[in-house]
């Protein structure tokens, strides 16, 4: 087994992207919706998992 390394994040995504569509296993659209999505989610969540709840 070799030991893979990349700069940014974004990087292993497309790779992990690459390889589903190559094995068939999901469309790249789906992937890249998925991915976009995911990342929409986190930026969510980093801006407002720490504010405090108004009661």
């Amino acid at each position: 087994m070799t030991s893979r390394s990349k700069a940014i994040f974004s990087q292993a995504l497309d790779e992990v992207i690459d390889s589903r569509v190559w094995g068939g296993v999901h469309f790249r659209a789906a992937d890249v919706q998925g991915a976009r999505l995911g990342k929409e989610v986190a930026r969510w969540e980093a801006a407002n998992y720490f504010k405090q709840v108004s009661r």
